[in-house]
């Protein structure tokens, strides 16, 4: 990756910077697309659960 951004014109050390950059921003996207995986599956399973569950039954009258 390096290579890449010396072959772009930038000086090694900036080279280097740019690539840890890069590669910390592909990281940040990927962490954030896992997330939102994570929450869709966690609403497909608990939405239909939700649907399921059954009001309570009215306790009886006392008198």
């Amino acid at each position: 990756m390096t290579n890449h951004f010396v072959a772009d014109g930038s000086p090694l050390v900036e080279a280097r910077q740019q690539a840890v950059g890069w590669i910390g921003q592909k990281a940040s996207l990927l962490a954030y697309v896992d997330v939102f995986f994570y929450c869709a599956v966690a609403t497909a399973v608990f939405v239909p659960l939700a649907l399921l569950l059954r009001p309570p039954k009215p306790a009886p009258a006392s008198r």
